[in-house]
């Protein structure tokens, strides 16, 4: 299927993952192969569209055995 819509007025030929901004809270859009992609997440945000919100600290944003202080 190469249209949608009521009256196939949407053209999908020329569209990717990231054609209508799908990642929610600040999350990047990136094109992995074209037209799949995937959505990097902000920090405190996770899930395929960083649509669930976890507690700063709860994520362990240190990396390489760095210890976290709020």
């Amino acid at each position: 299927m190469m249209f949608t819509g009521p009256f196939c007025e949407h053209d999908l030929r020329n569209t990717t993952f990231c054609t209508h901004s799908p990642c929610q809270h600040n999350g990047t859009c990136i094109l992995v192969q074209s037209p799949a992609g995937i959505c990097l997440c902000e920090p405190g945000h996770v899930g395929e569209f960083c649509e669930k919100r976890v507690p700063f600290c709860q994520e362990n944003p240190c990396r390489n055995n760095g210890l976290f202080l709020r």
